[in-house]
């Protein structure tokens, strides 16, 4: 009895230490339990979020989802996922969440549970690396000097503009006329056939 006890408060710990918002609810889509991080992401207290509907408890837009989402589960029987955003407390959220149905053990129907990871970090440094990542481009390519980076295999990477200049005039030159927009080497071309071969 006493092990029986320990397991369930271990358990209880690792479910409201989860960083992932999980929620129950039963079949007519009112809560029946939240753990820890549901209650502080959206701002809810279990108590008063039990028997409510997903609408009264989250952001619109992430409630639709869910409502959704829950229906398709039981349709089809198979977890579903996807990734949802959501306005909370005036700050954009991304979650992914993953929603799936709960039978009871004889296989009857029991509710619909939501494990929901809260991603915006992640998202804002994606963002971060993409703006980066485009500002690293365009000073390359506007460097004056031809700069080109090769794989360890030698495949052709990236070029820069003044590399492509200098190959395209090169090759005008050795071929005997031609515009150099004419010629195939060119990032474009260049990226195309190494993503081809």
């Amino acid at each position: 009895m006493a092990d029986a006890t320990r397991e369930r408060a271990v358990l209880r710990a690792i479910v409201n230490q989860s960083p992932m918002a999980l929620s129950l609810r039963d079949m007519d889509s009112r809560f029946i339990w939240v753990n820890s991080r549901f209650e502080t992401l959206f701002d809810v207290n279990s108590q008063n979020c039990i028997g409510r509907l997903p609408h009264e408890v989250m952001p619109t837009p992430l409630a639709d989802a869910i409502s959704v989402r829950e229906q398709e589960v039981w349709a089809g029987d198979i977890p579903k996922s996807q990734t949802h955003q959501a306005v909370i407390k005036g700050q954009t959220h991304h979650f992914f969440c993953i929603n799936s149905a709960v039978r009871e053990p004889n296989g009857g129907p029991f509710g619909t549970s939501t494990i929901a990871l809260d991603v915006t970090a992640l998202r804002v440094n994606e963002a971060e690396l993409e703006r980066t990542r485009s500002v690293m481009e365009s000073l390359l390519a506007h460097y004056p000097f031809p700069v080109v980076a090769r794989d360890m295999d030698g495949r052709i990477m990236l070029v820069n503009n003044a590399w492509e200049d200098s190959r395209a005039a090169h090759v005008v030159k050795r071929w005997g006329g031609g515009q150099p927009t004419s010629c195939p080497l060119n990032v474009r071309s260049i990226l195309m056939s190494r993503d081809s071969g």
